[in-house]
């Protein structure tokens, strides 16, 4: 599908799958819009070698999606520099960590999920505006086979991502009357080059939310 002249934001962007996707949707004509919690100067590598590969610049934004004001901030950062607003929005970002369920903690249950449910919500709500007022839209969200079943040490992830397919469905229905379509992916696991999903136990920084 041929998407010359629309704008699509990738959240996750510097992990193996937010810079697949980011590549994949740039060689279809769009302009990429990336973001991660990386301030510039350390995913500058990263954005360089993207850059190279969809042939066209690539926009980075910082954002730590765990922070609403980092993620209003962010919001208003893309609506001075696009405008006519996002056209293609993926949520892509995600984060696990891997416990049992008497050695998880209510911080890191509530960290899954903010950053694989509160947040994409929070973004799909503002971005999804624009696209009803021009009558187009595509909102991605990625989830998770651990979506549909369930997995040891994985109690916080599991519930993030079914909750975000259920918000996928509910995005769904009251948008496709405007003309923007909202789709939910549920990948296995991605053999990616990040070491990004760590148990809390083992270390509470998960340096990229991207591949998890």
């Amino acid at each position: 599908m041929a998407l010359n002249g629309k704008t699509a934001l990738v959240t996750g962007i510097c992990g193996g799958m937010g810079s697949e996707i980011a590549r994949s949707l740039a060689l279809s004509g769009c302009t990429i819009l990336g973001t991660d919690r990386y301030d510039a100067k350390t995913v500058t590598d990263n954005i360089e070698k993207l850059t190279q590969i969809c042939k066209k610049e690539v926009r980075y934004f910082e954002c730590n999606l765990l922070k609403r004001e980092s993620i209003t901030d962010l919001c208003q950062k893309i609506d001075s520099a696009v405008p006519a607003g996002v056209d293609i929005l993926v949520n892509n970002a995600g984060v696990v960590f891997f416990d049992l369920l008497e050695n998880k903690t209510l911080e890191g249950f509530d960290e899954e999920i903010t950053v694989n449910l509160t947040a994409p919500f929070h973004l799909s709500k503002h971005f999804f505006v624009s696209m009803k007022k021009k009558g187009w839209g595509r909102i991605v969200n990625i989830s998770s086979a651990l979506g549909l079943v369930g997995s040891p040490k994985t109690t916080g992830y599991s519930a993030a991502k079914t909750g975000l397919i259920g918000l996928t469905r509910g995005i769904a229905v009251e948008a496709s009357q405007y003309g923007v379509t909202c789709n939910s992916i549920c990948p296995c696991t991605v053999d990616t080059d990040r070491e990004t999903c760590r148990s809390e136990s083992y270390e509470k920084e998960y340096h990229n939310y991207s591949d998890c």
